[in-house]
């Protein structure tokens, strides 16, 4: 794949605003420059749970029918990404395990770039049907 190492960013993409805002306009702008996405169905769904904001990313038509979510931790500064199967999707978002503590990865406050290209990576897996999903707790 052509951009699996870089994460293409233009300069029309500001980094103001919600975490998860900030995440998916990064996200949005770099899914032109993907080979296995450009021109796909991506959903992008809002969640709130009263104590965490965020969104869900699911690609129509993908291989493995998962979603994953990007939010800010209630309990730290963290961005998380989470993920799992479709009908595992809750009215409060998706997560993966039983705590608020069970996550695929973790992120410092101000690692938009890396969140952003690391949900492409997932996003991409999950299409051609590659993702671990050993990663989901509970599968």
């Amino acid at each position: 794949m052509k951009n699996s190492e870089t994460l293409i960013i233009t300069d029309n993409v500001s980094t103001q605003g919600t975490v998860a805002e900030v995440v998916k306009l990064l996200l949005l702008d770099s899914l032109a420059y993907s080979e296995i996405l450009g021109g796909k169905s991506l959903e992008i769904l809002p969640f709130n749970n009263c104590r965490e904001y965020g969104y869900m990313y699911h690609v129509v038509g993908g291989k493995q029918d998962l979603v994953f979510s990007v939010y800010e931790h209630r309990n730290s500064d963290e961005i998380i990404i989470n993920g799992g199967f479709t009908s595992n999707i809750k009215p409060h978002g998706i997560y993966n395990g039983g705590s608020k503590w069970d996550y695929l990865n973790n992120f410092m406050y101000n690692e938009h770039y890396a969140v952003a290209k690391r949900l492409r990576e997932y996003l991409e897996q999950s299409y051609v049907g590659t993702f671990d999903e050993s990663a989901l707790i509970g599968g």
